[in-house]
Formats: C-alpha cells, structure tokens, sequence
C-alpha cells in the first residue's frame, strides 16, 4: 500500500510514549514493553505498545478494539494515516451564532447518540466519534469537543475549559436560553422545548465547575440573554446551579440529568419536569466582622450586677492564678 505510512518503531514510538506519558515496564532495547491510559477507552494502565519487527504493535487489555485506539491515535498525530486523507475540519466557520450549522442524523449514526436517544445537532460524526465545535465569547469556533461510542469526552490540547462553551440551536440576541453540563443533556432539553414554530437554544459548559464562570460571562457580553439552569441533580450539579444565581430546574431523581429522565421517562416528561424552576440561590449575607466607628452606637449601660456585668454582652471575670 503505497499511501499507507508504517507504523516504525524508530518514528512514532517515542511520540506514543510521550503523548500519553506511558512507563517502561520491561524489556531490553529490542523488546521493551511500555503501559499507559488508552486513548480509547481510558483503561488505567492496561494500554501497552512494544516493538515487533521494527514497528510499533499496540494492544488494550480492556477495550481490545485495535481500530478504535489507532483512531484516537491519528487524532492525537501519533499514528500514520493514509495520505489521501484529509484532517477533519468541522463545517461550521462561523464568525457569530446566526451561522451555527445544524446537522441532521445520518446513516452512519454513532453509538452513543443511539444510547443518548439523541439527534445529531450542531455537531458532526467522524468515523463514529461524535465531533462537536466549542465557541468562545468573541463568537469563534476555538476548538472541539469528541465523545467515543463509549462515552469518553476529549477536548483539543490547550483548551481554557471556562472560556469555552457549546451552541445547540441558534442564538439571538434577546432569547431564552437553557444552560446545561454537557451536550447530551443539552441535546435533550432542546428536543423537550422545541415546537413546529421555533426551537428553544441550549448552553453547555463543559462541566458542573465551568458551568457558573460561562454564566458569568454571558452576562457580561450578551446581557439580553435570560439564562435559566437545567441542572443535574447531583451535587456538583445543584452546586453549580446554586452558583449561577439563576433560575434552575432538577430532575426528581437524584443522582440523574435530563438527558437520564429523556431515556427513561421521555421528552414529555423532560418538558414537564423544566417547568419547576427553583428560583436563584442568594448567598446569605455574612455578618460584619467590624463596624465603622461612625456606626457606633453609643447606650447607656443596661446592667445584670450593677456597675460590674452589663446585661447581653460578653464579660470576663480574670485575676492572679490561685486566687479565685
């Protein structure tokens, strides 16, 4: 195959070893055996690589799904492709929100939009990793996020997570929208929302810590968007959502997210449950630890004992050691 670049071990192992910071375990020069996280399912130390006849053989003992990894892989720059191949480019290159693309399903529908019970919106499948563009609060695209078949979510090196947020629907400048944690949650609340006349625009930050600082900041750049929390009912979830100071929605059940209560009980019941909105958390004010001396308030004294232990206040009684 004259297009195909072999996997040499003199070429492409170091940079496996590097990017996924794997450990010597064994082996001569010849024979060494190398473990790390696998780039495919995240199997802790059961990913391995070692050289055979000159070129890099990899294997997971815990996914053991050879086309899988080296996908990842190629994703990464650490594996050989074909030449004719292009690197993947998302379609959307929109310069603001009007231009979010919105894909529909294809053919070649990916397993963990099947197991989300999901349409494929604003995002694209490579292979069947599912390929979703991240904006930032200057309306660009600045990087993506990629969801395997088996849920393992990754983001393009060198990301600032809090600055970085997803687009499901289109945003204008005076609406409604739903913040959530992640894209199939999202994903859900849109499909729950949606009527034949217009669709309901959906936030995702890219996990419960980031989700309050991407409010924050909507605010600050786009202060006509109203924000309301589809939260997760977990705790880093109503966390989260308590953070935000905003409106927020739980599911009943604990522990689950939208996209849960989506699977198990339908979008009519994802609808339903959105519509009991808790209202924004408001940090109690903490007491003042100093009070100005123009906010003094100068009584006369109400006395317990008279002229030695005023009533309400704190007293101390003290005197030589041994003398009490």
């Amino acid at each position: 195959m004259p297009d195909y670049e072999q996997p040499y071990w003199s070429d492409w192992s170091d940079l496996i070893i590097t990017r996924y910071n794997m450990k010597r375990v064994s082996g001569g020069n010849s024979s060494a055996e190398y473990h790390g996280p696998c780039p495919s399912c995240g199997g802790t130390d059961r990913f391995r690589i070692n050289e055979f006849q000159g070129m890099v053989k990899v294997h997971c003992r815990q996914c053991n799904d050879f086309r899988s990894i080296t996908d990842e892989m190629k994703h990464d720059g650490v594996w050989p492709v074909f030449k004719q191949e292009n690197a993947f480019e998302h379609k959307p290159t929109a310069s603001d929100f009007e231009n979010i693309i919105k894909l529909k399903p294809g053919s070649n529908m990916s397993t963990y939009i099947e197991a989300k019970q999901i349409e494929l919106v604003n995002a694209e499948l490579d292979g069947d990793t599912v390929v979703i563009p991240l904006y930032n609060f200057s309306q660009e695209v600045v990087g993506h996020q990629r969801i395997t078949p088996n849920g393992l979510k990754k983001f393009n090196k060198g990301l600032v997570k809090d600055q970085a947020f997803g687009v499901i629907g289109t945003l204008t400048g005076d609406c409604t929208a739903w913040v959530t944690e992640g894209y199939a949650t999202g994903v859900s609340v849109h499909m729950a929302l949606r009527s034949e006349t217009e669709e309901t625009p959906v936030i995702f930050a890219l996990d419960a810590g980031t989700l309050p600082k991407i409010c924050n900041a909507f605010a600050i750049q786009w202060p006509d968007i109203k924000l309301q929390i589809a939260a997760d009912n977990d705790t880093p979830g109503i966390a989260a959502a308590k953070a935000s100071q905003r409106q927020y929605a739980l599911p009943e059940i604990q522990g689950a997210d939208w996209n849960d209560i989506h699977v198990s009980q339908g979008l009519d019941s994802v609808k339903q449950g959105l519509q009991r909105l808790h209202d924004a958390w408001v940090e109690k004010p903490k007491p003042k630890l100093f009070t100005h001396i123009d906010d003094l308030v100068i009584k006369k004294p109400d006395w317990l004992i008279d002229g030695l232990i005023e009533r309400d206040t704190l007293a101390m009684c003290f005197g030589a050691s041994g003398s009490g």
